[in-house]
């Protein structure tokens, strides 16, 4: 709370890292990691 971030915005990061950290190794392993910050 105070972050400004919308609530809905926060359930739906929530939910889709609870799928992607449900996945089996192997389907994790697919995605591409990049050394990038984000910045």
């Amino acid at each position: 709370k105070g972050h400004g971030i919308p609530e809905s915005m926060c359930q739906r990061v929530r939910d889709v890292a609870r799928r992607f950290f449900g996945l089996p190794d192997e389907e994790k392993l697919k995605i591409k990691l990049s050394s990038s910050t984000g910045f």
